[in-house]
């Protein structure tokens, strides 16, 4: 067991000798603190894992934490990436580049990330800057930045024809079997999100070209028929048909969904929502009969 409190000649010294135990209990983050602070330059991959050490001992639901850590490490990796060796090298753009720094879904081609995911990042990475402020591994400016708005109140606007071929055509990622396909059908059949997290493969009548959504029952057009059939015709009539042993299966389909529309292209589009593409269906089915796209 390393003496932490002893100083050390030379910072590089310092810093092998404390980090070399990767710190876990209080005891020895504290002790990593003292001596960090008594260095000259703090190395960036040691401030990082300082913040994974402590921040993993916060308590949180244990998903939230896992989510964290993932994005301290793909920032760690990032900021390295551009040049970051030394804490005092990182600017606030390489956060914000970070933020905002394109993601890759179902193998497909690299997307600028959408406010939503910007604004997870930055929401997950704030406690990590609030932790180097406090220690005061850093006393420069606020690393965060602005807060980043995710959009939430965005008032959604009808997909039109365009957007909704777009979206059929990138309704599965091809990486083998999921349901996506399945969640757009019925969201296009005028599912919402509760809708088609309840239906089961029963409430699907491939005869009459049917979905039932509690106590209305709506038309499905050629191409949902064709990507429902082989899916409903394997289950028992009991079965959910999109969402199975989800705690929270409103919120899966909507990220599902989501995840659709960025794969198409359309994550950025103003007034495109998850809930456009019922719209949008109920636009192209009834046009301007407002009372007949409500029911």
């Amino acid at each position: 067991m390393h003496d932490h409190t002893k100083k050390t000649k030379g910072t590089a010294a310092i810093q092998g000798q404390l980090f070399e135990l990767a710190p876990h209990s209080q005891l020895e983050l504290a002790r990593w603190l003292l001596g960090a602070l008594e260095s000259e330059r703090i190395r960036f991959g040691e401030a990082i894992g300082f913040a994974r050490s402590t921040l993993s001992q916060r308590r949180e639901a244990p998903t939230t934490r896992k989510k964290r850590l993932g994005i301290i490490d793909q920032f760690a990796t990032f900021a390295s990436a551009s040049g970051v060796v030394h804490l005092d090298q990182l600017r606030s753009t390489h956060v914000d580049d970070f933020y905002w720094s394109a993601t890759r879904r179902g193998g497909g081609s690299l997307r600028r990330a959408v406010p939503r995911t910007a604004a997870n990042r930055q929401s997950l990475l704030k406690p990590v800057f609030a932790l180097w402020t406090e220690s005061g591994l850093w006393v420069g400016v606020d690393l965060a930045g602005p807060t980043i708005t995710r959009a939430e109140g965005e008032q959604a606007r009808p997909a039109n024809e365009d957007e909704l071929d777009l979206i059929r055509s990138f309704a599965e990622p091809g990486l083998g079997f999921t349901r996506r396909s399945a969640i757009i059908a019925l969201r296009l059949a005028g599912g919402s999100a509760i809708d088609v997290a309840a239906v089961r493969a029963g409430d699907i009548d491939l005869e009459a070209l049917t979905v039932t959504f509690g106590c209305r029952t709506n038309p499905l057009d050629e191409w949902s028929v064709q990507h429902l059939a082989d899916l409903v015709t394997d289950m028992s009539p009991d079965a959910l048909l999109c969402t199975t042993n989800a705690s929270n299966p409103a919120h899966v389909v909507t990220v599902q969904t989501r995840e659709v529309l960025i794969d198409a292209g359309l994550g950025g589009v103003a007034g495109l929502t998850p809930r456009s593409l019922e719209l949008g269906a109920a636009r192209i089915i009834f046009g301007d009969d407002i009372v007949g796209a409500a029911r």
